[in-house]
């Protein structure tokens, strides 16, 4: 799958960049600073670019990822910068760690300096939290596990948080509510202190159902798997957040 840039009202791509292969691209994320962006898709490749918002030159050759990381042997769901964009954390699926995290600045054959066996074989959705030091991620049984990035160890992993693939987790800035959506098309807002302790049940503040319509569909390139689709992303702001999902 290929990436572009795109500029506002322009009418051709700023610039367009190698892709991986010719699997579909499952997410693109940029690190805070916005100097970096990296994209996973579904043979569990990860590339890592310098953000150029032009061309250096007038040349059609698409700028090459600085870094290519096999995240997963079979796919990468989602991606989250930590440290100032100098580390990596992939989550998917496939035989062995369902997370891992990759250190960019060493080499390749070096860089993973942590891999973790969650999620029972796969891992949907990911975040960093840098003030609460977490790694928080989502699996496809509907639970949630939160890490300690300072010694990768998982301090609390909570089930039946959905009744389906946590698809989306986002946190407010202050790190206080924690938002999940799901393939079951909830979304549901959590106090993270609550929900890192364990205390499930009085953890969860607002629940909004059917928040987007459930779908099934075909999965790409495939005659007969099917794939189910409800809330895909959520943007938090300081007081609200955006979601979005399959139904349109």
């Amino acid at each position: 799958g290929s990436v572009l840039l795109w500029g506002f009202g322009a009418p051709q791509p700023l610039n367009h960049y190698s892709p991986l292969s010719a699997a579909p691209i499952s997410k693109v994320i940029f690190e805070p600073e916005g100097r970096l962006f990296a994209a996973c898709e579904g043979t569990g490749l990860c590339g890592v670019w310098l953000m150029e918002s032009q061309r250096t030159s007038s040349s059609s050759t698409p700028s090459k990822a600085m870094d290519i990381i096999q995240g997963n042997s079979k796919r990468i769901y989602s991606l989250a910068f930590l440290n100032g964009g100098t580390m990596l954390a992939t989550a998917g699926m496939g035989s062995g760690p369902t997370i891992r995290v990759w250190d960019l600045l060493l080499p390749s054959s070096k860089s993973c300096v942590a891999a973790l066996s969650l999620h029972d074989g796969t891992a949907n959705s990911l975040i960093h939290m840098p003030e609460s030091k977490l790694l928080v991620s989502g699996g496809h049984r509907g639970d949630i596990s939160f890490t300690d990035t300072r010694t990768w160890r998982t301090i609390r992993s909570i089930n039946s948080v959905h009744k389906s693939n946590v698809r989306a987790l986002a946190a407010d800035p202050s790190e206080q509510l924690l938002v999940s959506g799901g393939t079951d098309g909830d979304i549901k807002v959590w106090d993270v202190r609550r929900l890192r302790d364990g205390d499930g049940e009085s953890a969860c503040v607002q629940v909004i159902e059917a928040a987007h319509e459930k779908g099934t569909f075909l999965r790409a390139g495939s005659a007969t798997h099917i794939g189910t689709y409800g809330v895909m992303d959520i943007l938090p702001t300081a007081s609200s957040f955006y979601s979005c999902g399959a139904d349109g």
